[in-house]
């Protein structure tokens, strides 16, 4: 039996409120790389060196985003101007996070989840975070 994973495409601004997708071991690959690379930004690394990484991890996202949910260049261009640059990696994570086994029905509800954990994080530094429990 195919698991299909469902996925909130609101914030993308097209047509499909929502879309299923096939949670492949390439495209699992491809979002564990994104993850990876997002974890290598050492704060030992120059301004520079940490500018191209986070480029290149920006590059390998908007990729992702086009293989995993099928869309045009065109549209990810349009939705990588029309939102902050944390709010597209966001969503990218709402993604990776999906294909992870998570089971947020919204971004929405990813974003409020992100935020909670967040502020509990600020709230009481050595406290673990809930992400980091379960």
């Amino acid at each position: 039996m195919t698991t299909l994973i469902k996925i909130d495409t609101t914030p993308l601004g097209i047509a499909k409120k929502t879309m299923q997708v096939f949670p492949s071991g390439a495209v699992v690959d491809k979002a564990q790389d994104i993850s990876i690379q997002t974890l290598e930004v050492p704060e030992t690394k120059s301004a520079l060196e940490a500018f191209k990484i986070q480029r290149d991890v920006k590059l390998h996202a908007k990729a992702f985003l086009k293989q995993l949910l099928g869309l045009t260049e065109k549209q990810v261009e349009k939705f990588n101007e029309s939102v902050t640059n944390n709010d597209f990696m966001a969503y990218v994570g709402y993604l990776i996070y999906l294909l992870d086994g998570s089971d947020y029905e919204t971004f929405a509800e990813f974003q409020d989840n992100t935020h909670a954990q967040n502020e509990e994080a600020q709230a009481d530094p050595k406290k673990p975070s809930t992400a980091e429990t379960n």
